[in-house]
C-alpha cells in the first residue's frame, strides 16, 4: 500500500511498473491525487461525502453521511454536543459549503469545542479556506489550514492548466464541456486533453445528468482559493462568459423546437450563472445589455429566473440610470410584467409609464407589448371590459410577435370569463396556430388550456382531456414550470366537475396537492382569481374525503413531480370517461353533462341553482337546456323532468 504517490512522481511510477512486471502475484494499492499511469491500473475515485438537501425534515438532514461525520467529530471534542432542530440546518449548511470533504468537515466540527454551529456556519460562508488544522485538536492534520491543503493540491499543475482552472472559476456551479470551451476560447483537441488532465488530478469533478450527459464542477475550496490568491478569471474569460450565456438566451428566444428546448434547459440549469451575467453587465455599466438579456430570458421562458432576482436587477438598472428612453421603457414594462400577478396596481402604474415613453418612439412592437400587458393586468384585476379594450388594441397593431400571441390567449380568456364560449374558441384556435407556427411550445400549451376550458364548460370531458393531453406533450418540467401549474389547475377543475365517487375525489385531491407543492417552491405570485378557484376545490375535496384522506393524497402528490401527477390524472380521467360512456346509453341522446342538468331540473332547481351545483355559469345552463329540449323535441321543463323520471 502506497500513500501520497503524487509527491514522488516519475521515480515511483517506474518502481511500481518494474515491481508488477517482475512479481506476478503482487497487487499495489496506491493513494494519489492523480493516476500513476501504469499498465493494468484500475481507478477507484473517492468522491466527497453526500451532503444534505437544502430543505427537508430533521431525519433527512441528519441522515446525510457528511452530517454524521460532523456529529462524530463534534462529540469527540465536546461529548455533550447534540444535533437538534435548532442547529441541524446550520450543520447541514456547513457540510454543503465544504462540499462534503472529510478533511474540511473534520476541521470545522473540531471547532465546536469553543463555537456553536451557527457561528461556524457564518465563518465558513465568509471564507471556506480559513479553517485551521490546529483547531482539530486530537484530530490535528499535517496541514496548517485548509488553504494550505488546497495549495498543495495545485502542485504539479502546469501553467496552462492553472490558467484554465482560474478562468473556470467564473462559473457559479456546474458547467458543460461546450460552455467551458466557449469561456476558455481554446482549440478543441488541446483543450480536451487539458480538461482530462484536470479531471485526473481531481481538480474538476464530473456530475452525470439524468439524460446521461456529463457536467463538470469545481470544489468550492478550490474555486475560492483561486479567486482570492490568483484573482480568478481574466477579463477575456469574463467577456466570453457573458457572450456565451447571452447567446444561449438569444437562441432560446428565437430558435424553434429542439434547439430552443435545449437552450432553455441549459439556462434553467445555469440560473445562478445567468444572474451573475446580468450583475457583471451592471458593474460594467452596460445597462442596455443587462435589460436586453432579461428581455431575451422573458421571451424564451418566464421560469429561468426567480421574481426576486429579476426585480432586483431591473431596480438596480433603473436606479443607476444611463438608459435611453427605449431602454427605460423596456425596463419599466418588464417590471410591470413581473409585478402583474402579485401587485396588479403597481404593475398598472409601471406599464402606463412605459407606454407613455414608448408612444413617442418609433417602436410599434413595444407599444403593442404595453397594451398586451395592460390587458393582462386588467384581467387579473377582474376588469373584463378594460382587458378587452387593451388586448384588442394589442392584436390589431403588430402580428407574428410574442406579445400578439399572448394578447390572443388573454383575449380568449376574457371571453371565457364573460361566458362567450364561441369567441373564446375562435381566439384560442387563432392563438394556437400562431404559437405553433412560431415554434412556441409553451404558448401553444396555454392556448390549448383555453380550448380545454371551453370544452370543459360545455361538458365535453373527452375533448377537454384530449386537449390537456396534447398540451402536456408540449411542456417540459421544470423549464415550463408556470405553464404546467396552470394546466394542473385546469385539470383539477375538470376532475372536480366529473368526480362522483370518493376515489375520484382522491385523485382530484392529489392534483391539488401537486399544485400546492409547486406553488410552495415557486416565487411567481398566483393571481387571486386562480388562487380562489383552487381554494374552493380544496375545501370541497376535504368535505368529500375528509381531512385525513386529503392529507394522505397530499403526501402522495408531493412524492411525484407535477408532470407525473398530471399524466396519472389524465389516464384516470380517460378511464372514468370510458366507464361513463358505457353507461351513457341509458340516457341517450343526452351527454353526461346534459343529463346532469336535466336531472337537476327534475329536482326543481332553478338555472342559477343548477349552475352553482355544477360549478358552471347560469348562461351555460341555459345553453344546455336549449340543447336538451331540442334533442327531446319539447319546450317545457316539466316534460324534461318527466323524461328523466321515466329514464331513471
Amino acid at each position: 500500500m502506497l500513500d501520497h504517490c503524487e509527491t514522488v512522481g516519475e521515480p515511483l511510477r517506474a518502481l511500481v511498473a518494474e515491481l508488477l512486471a517482475s512479481c506476478a502475484d503482487v497487487n499495489v494499492i496506491a493513494f494519489s491525487r492523480e493516476p500513476l499511469r501504469v499498465y493494468g491500473e484500475f481507478l477507484f475515485r473517492l468522491a466527497p461525502l453526500a451532503t444534505p438537501p437544502r430543505s427537508g425534515s430533521f431525519i433527512e438532514l441528519a441522515g446525510a453521511p457528511s452530517v454524521e461525520l460532523f456529529l462524530d467529530i463534534a462529540r469527540a471534542v465536546r461529548p455533550e454536543f447534540q444535533l437538534n432542530e435548532a442547529n441541524v440546518r446550520s450543520v447541514a449548511g456547513i457540510c454543503r459549503e465544504l462540499d462534503g470533504l472529510p478533511l474540511a468537515i473534520t476541521m470545522a466540527a473540531a471547532r465546536t469545542k469553543i463555537l456553536g454551529p451557527n457561528s461556524i456556519y457564518a465563518a465558513v460562508r465568509e471564507d471556506v479556506n480559513d479553517l485551521s488544522g490546529d483547531s482539530a485538536g486530537t484530530f490535528a492534520t499535517k496541514y496548517a489550514d485548509l488553504r494550505s491543503a488546497t495549495e498543495i493540491s495545485l502542485c504539479g499543475v502546469s501553467a496552462r492548466e492553472l490558467a484554465i482552472l482560474s478562468d473556470l472559476t467564473v462559473f457559479c456551479g456546474s458547467f458543460s464541456l461546450s460552455a467551458s470551451a466557449a469561456v476558455i476560447g481554446a482549440a478543441e483537441e488541446s483543450f480536451h486533453r487539458q480538461m482530462e488532465s484536470l479531471l485526473d488530478k481531481n481538480l474538476l469533478l464530473t456530475v452525470v445528468r439524468p439524460d446521461g450527459e456529463l457536467m463538470f464542477s469545481m470544489l468550492r475550496t478550490t474555486r475560492d482559493h483561486l479567486r482570492r490568491r490568483r484573482k480568478g478569471a481574466g477579463p477575456g474569460a469574463r467577456s466570453r462568459y457573458i457572450s456565451y450565456f447571452r447567446g444561449l438566451a438569444k437562441t432560446a428566444a428565437t430558435a424553434t423546437d429542439e434547439k430552443r428546448q435545449q437552450c432553455r434547459e441549459q439556462l434553467v440549469q445555469s440560473r445562478e450563472d445567468v444572474i451573475q451575467v446580468c450583475r457583471m453587465l451592471i458593474d460594467l455599466a452596460d445597462h442596455s445589455r443587462a435589460v436586453g438579456t432579461l428581455h431575451l430570458l422573458r421571451d424564451c421562458s418566464r421560469n429561468v429566473l426567480h421574481t426576486r432576482d429579476e426585480r432586483g436587477i431591473l431596480d438596480e438598472v433603473l436606479r443607476r440610470g444611463s438608459l435611453t428612453d427605449a431602454e427605460r421603457a423596456r425596463a419599466l414594462r418588464l417590471l410591470g410584467e413581473i409585478e402583474s400577478a402579485g401587485d396588479p396596481d403597481l404593475a398598472h402604474r409601471r406599464v402606463l409609464d412605459a407606454l407613455a415613453i414608448s408612444t413617442g418612439l418609433p417602436d410599434a412592437d413595444e407599444v403593442a407589448r404595453c397594451h398586451s400587458l395592460l390587458g393582462r393586468v386588467a384581467l387579473v384585476r377582474g376588469d373584463l371590459r378594460g382587458a378587452e379594450v387593451c388586448l384588442s388594441r394589442a392584436t390589431s397593431s403588430v402580428s407574428a410577435t410574442k406579445s400578439y400571441r399572448h394578447a390572443l390567449e388573454d383575449l380568449a380568456q376574457v371571453h371565457l370569463y364573460a361566458h362567450n364560449a364561441h369567441m373564446a374558441q375562435v381566439l384560442g384556435e387563432r392563438a394556437l396556430r400562431a404559437n405553433l407556427d412560431a415554434g412556441d411550445r409553451p404558448g401553444g400549451a396555454l392556448s390549448l388550456f383555453v380550448l380545454a376550458e371551453v370544452a370543459a364548460d360545455a361538458g365535453e370531458v373527452e375533448r377537454a382531456r384530449e386537449l390537456l393531453s396534447r398540451a402536456l406533450s408540449l411542456l417540459s418540467w421544470p423549464e415550463d414550470r408556470e405553464e404546467v401549474i396552470i394546466g394542473l389547475e385546469l385539470l383539477a377543475v375538470v376532475l372536480a366537475r366529473t368526480s362522483k365517487t370518493v376515489e375520484q375525489w382522491r385523485q382530484t385531491a392529489k392534483v391539488l396537492a401537486a399544485i400546492a407543492d409547486a406553488h410552495h417552491d415557486d416565487e411567481h405570485p398566483v393571481p387571486s382569481r386562480r388562487r380562489e378557484r383552487i381554494n374552493e376545490l380544496a375545501d370541497k375535496a376535504k368535505q368529500v374525503i375528509g381531512l385525513s384522506g386529503f392529507k394522505e393524497e397530499r403526501d402522495a402528490g408531493m412524492l411525484s413531480t407535477p408532470v407525473e401527477v398530471f399524466a396519472e390524472a389524465l389516464s384516470r380521467l380517460l378511464l372514468e370517461h370510458d366507464r361513463s360512456a358505457s353507461s351513457q346509453r341509458c340516457h341517450a341522446p343526452l351527454t353526461d353533462r346534459e343529463f346532469e342538468v336535466a336531472k337537476l331540473v327534475s329536482q326543481g332547481l332553478t338555472n342559477r341553482e343548477i349552475g352553482r351545483e355544477l360549478g358552471i355559469a347560469e348562461w351555460t345552463v341555459v345553453n344546455h337546456l336549449r340543447k336538451i329540449m331540442k334533442k327531446l323535441d319539447c319546450s317545457s321543463r316539466v316534460f324534461v323532468a318527466k323524461w328523466v323520471l321515466d329514464t331513471d
